[in-house]
């Protein structure tokens, strides 16, 4: 079932004060305008009806799709320095929700493989929902982007690095403010399958929780903001 609650939400930038619709969990098979929302980088983001400037709303929400076997945990971006705490909540929130305390149907659709993620802010969201949809893997996703570190194309560990699109020729990255970035789609499923790459693909994320080049580079232990 998806949640909404409306809240008062302040203007980051003149502090005028808003009600807005705001997403707890979501269903995406029973909503498929918020999926397409979210896909489409609209997804609870509203311009100030005083100063006219962006507002976001980054979480934290539940996006639960049992037709796609995504079970998605977003936060707020400001917690990525918290991640190591976020990961264990939401993979003991999986194993509650649908191995150990569910009801048998349940049990045995988790059983057949869940995309269990956290992730870290709206642009994430959308990242991890459109890759799964594509069949991009995302360790060798977030490897591809290691690899463009190192190669100096991105500075590391920048943020701002999100995959836009795909087509049989290349993978399309947003680089902010209206910056993108070709990678050759050979490129990418070299990585996906060549042994040399294994461990960085390991050491981007577990089966299960953050999978995401950042957390070797952020410790992850800070209290929440």
């Amino acid at each position: 079932m998806s949640v909404f609650r409306d809240r008062a939400i302040p203007c980051p930038h003149c502090g005028v004060v808003a009600r807005r619709e705001v997403a707890l969990s979501v269903a995406a098979p029973r909503r498929p305008d918020v999926r397409a929302a979210i896909l489409a980088d609209t997804f609870q983001r509203w311009r100030c009806d005083a100063c006219k400037k962006p507002q976001v709303v980054e979480g934290p929400l539940s996006y639960i799709d049992f037709d796609r076997r995504e079970f998605i945990g977003a936060y707020p971006a400001a917690w990525l320095a918290s991640w190591r705490s976020v990961e264990q909540e939401l993979v003991a929130s999986f194993h509650s929700a649908l191995e150990e305390f569910a009801p048998p149907l349940v049990q045995a659709i988790a059983a057949e493989g869940f995309f269990v993620r956290a992730v870290f802010g709206l642009t994430s969201l959308r990242e991890k929902i459109l890759a799964h949809e594509l069949g991009i893997d995302d360790h060798a996703l977030e490897a591809v982007k290691l690899d463009a570190e190192r190669a100096g194309v991105v500075s590391l560990g920048a943020a701002e690095i999100c995959l836009a699109s795909a087509t049989a020729e290349k993978l399309v990255f947003t680089l902010g403010a209206g910056e993108f970035l070709d990678i050759p789609r050979a490129r990418y499923e070299a990585i996906a399958s060549d042994s040399a790459w294994a461990a960085t693909r390991a050491a981007v994320g577990p089966e299960r929780g953050f999978v995401d080049r950042r957390r070797l580079y952020v410790e992850g232990n800070a209290p929440r903001v």
